[in-house]
């Protein structure tokens, strides 16, 4: 089992890029790679796969650009 999911989301002021890497192994082992802003996520994150999947390697990462508005 090898998958690779990468998503991207604008939003007003921030874009998202998602992405998951999955590979075969006996035992869940999730790595998580996140900005320092979405470090209080980490647990609930870990919660939610650990409730949909049960086995494999799974690196989750997060990418966040914070866009801002240019005013003249």
């Amino acid at each position: 089992m090898t998958a690779y999911s990468r998503v991207k989301k604008n939003f007003s002021n921030v874009e998202i890029i998602f992405e998951i890497q999955a590979h075969n192994k006996r035992h869940l082992d999730v790595h998580l790679k996140l900005p320092a802003e979405f470090h209080a996520l980490d647990a609930a994150i870990r919660k939610n796969v650990s409730q949909a999947i049960t086995r494999g390697s799974i690196t989750i990462t997060l990418h966040a650009c914070f866009l801002t508005a240019h005013t003249r």
